[in-house]
């Protein structure tokens, strides 16, 4: 709702749901008695633009009831899955930061800061405790020398990611975890060009630059950098 043509507040709630599939309602032939998962999702915040600079803050709260898990068994070599059922109500809590600029015509810049709190520890919220993002991006860079029909981007972009609290099942995969730094805080670099000529757009990527080690998802660590090399062709405008 804007209070003005600068200011201005928000309000959004939204819920959805899943049924169980049917391996998670048959265990070795059984029926078992699941209930629907619900998730229920609640963001409020405001926004302030002025010229080519704009903030926006908000707080959310979401919450999981009835998720379908798995029970587990580890030992030292494997991880077997037993029987699905209803786990306890999760939620969690944070707010967001984020903030945008466009100068020089050529040039902008957007940053978001994150703070995550869960209720209870689990590892399918997944959320390290703080998370930040900044990136800075160069438009048309070659009109700032001479005027062309080529239009281009290249865009740096920095993403830091919180210590990650997340509990693993097996001790072992835990002990690999930390050894292998996967809990702790980390920097991520990456670069994506794009040069538009006609209808042909040439895209050049590379994330994580520098090889740094993080999960993004529970169980599988992200590749210590790739390289993407693409060509897109709009035959219709």
């Amino acid at each position: 709702s804007p209070m003005s043509e600068k200011f201005g507040t928000f309000l959004s709630y939204r819920t959805s749901g899943r049924y169980p599939n049917i391996c998670e309602l048959y265990h070795n032939g059984i029926k078992t008695d699941l209930k629907n998962e619900k998730f229920d999702s609640m963001e409020l915040g405001m926004d302030y633009k002025l010229r080519n600079n704009f903030i926006k803050w908000s707080f959310y709260r979401q919450t999981v009831n009835d998720m379908i898990r798995y029970g587990i068994y580890s030992d030292e070599y494997s991880i077997a899955f037993g029987r699905a059922f209803n786990d306890k109500k999760y939620s969690y809590y944070g707010i967001n930061i984020d903030l945008s600029s466009t100068f020089l015509k050529f040039f902008q810049i957007f940053a978001r800061y994150s703070y995550t709190k869960n209720n209870e520890v689990n590892p399918f919220l997944y959320n390290p405790e703080s998370n930040g993002y900044f990136s800075f991006v160069i438009n048309d860079i070659e009109d700032i020398f001479t005027k062309s029909s080529v239009t281009s981007m290249i865009k740096f972009s920095c993403r830091y990611l919180g210590e990650e609290y997340m509990k693993y099942y097996s001790p072992y995969i835990r002990d690999f975890a930390l050894s292998n730094s996967l809990t702790e805080p980390s920097v991520i670099f990456n670069l994506k060009t794009l040069v538009k000529i006609s209808t042909f757009t040439f895209i050049y990527e590379i994330d994580n630059i520098f090889g740094e080690d993080f999960v993004e998802v529970y169980g599988y660590p992200v590749p210590k950098g790739a390289v993407r090399i693409g060509l897109q062709w709009d035959f219709f405008d």
